[in-house]
């Protein structure tokens, strides 16, 4: 796999660590995969896997030296990074009975050369935080579980519940001084823990669905120079119901639909822009789908 940028009049060189040399790479990726499997009729079935992969850095991640105005951040690469390798093991246990479906996941990924977009505690006068493409040592863990039910009547009544809980874990292990001092000991950003429920159902041309999700307040918090601040926990709500009816030869679903029905103050800990602005409040929606 090759990487390679020509300039034109307009390009800036880059303020990052290669200093915008654009200079050509070439990357030789391997990967691996393998996995173990054993299952007890349909009740039990449990799986082990374990991965190797390689990526290559990106162009904007080897090339980009200009403002990115969706971030609202002035992105710099760095043409020297090496392909990001990541070594992951995965073990999965699955348990089914008269219509309950339980489901536990835990993973522990460990990457080398984990390729970050970095603070450098620096901003242009145009008001764009300078960040850089670095590349370190990085731990991903986590686990995710899931209880589901399914009552099922016929083809056209279903009605399902589901309830699920996850976790991640983002820690830094680089032994890199600088790291150290930008990052700290765990990644900033990270998505939060969160649980909640979902309740879907099909009975004849109506089907419903609602979903709550409760997002904690973060715990494992990094820094972005200085020590990241957390974000309060908040609650999401959403809602939709429609109705199926044919118009000619096509199926035609009406419906309505809200979400943050709560109208609560969102702000997610790994939006980039989390401190300018919160998720959209309150909103409804009404439409058609026309199935083709």
């Amino acid at each position: 796999m090759g990487r390679h940028a020509q300039a034109d009049a307009d390009y800036k060189r880059s303020k990052g660590l290669a200093g915008g040399n654009l200079s050509p790479r070439s990357f030789h990726l391997n990967h691996f995969s393998s996995s173990l499997q054993w299952q007890y009729k349909s009740l039990v079935q449990f799986r082990l896997s374990y991965n190797h992969a390689e990526r290559a850095p990106d162009v904007n991640e080897l090339y980009a030296g200009n403002n990115h105005f969706a971030i609202i951040t002035e992105e710099n690469g760095d043409d020297k990074l090496n392909p990001e390798i990541a070594n992951s093991l995965e073990a999965e246990a699955k348990i089914s009975y008269q219509g309950f479906t339980l489901v536990a996941n835990i993973y522990n990924n460990y990457f080398y050369n984990y390729i970050y977009l970095a603070h450098t505690g620096l901003s242009n006068p145009g008001g764009f935080v300078k960040k850089e493409w670095r590349a370190a040592g990085t731990e991903i863990s986590g686990f995710e579980i899931t209880l589901q039910y399914q009552k099922k009547w016929d083809y056209k009544q279903v009605v399902q519940f589901e309830g699920f809980a996850d976790l991640v874990k983002n820690k830094n292990t680089s032994d890199d001084e600088m790291r150290q001092w930008a990052e700290g000991n765990y990644m900033p950003n990270l998505p939060t823990s969160r649980y909640g429920m979902q309740v879907r159902s099909d009975i004849r041309r109506l089907n419903f669905n609602v979903a709550y999700t409760q997002f904690m307040k973060q715990k494992y918090l990094g820094k972005n120079i200085n020590l990241e601040k957390a974000m309060p926990a908040y609650t999401m709500l959403s809602a939709q119901i429609g109705y199926l009816f044919p118009l000619r030869r096509y199926q035609v679903v009406a419906f309505i639909s809200g979400n943050n029905l709560l109208n609560v103050k969102a702000r997610p800990q790994n939006s980039p822009l989390k401190y300018l602005a919160p998720l959209p409040g309150r909103n409804l929606s009404a439409g058609l789908k026309i199935k083709i």
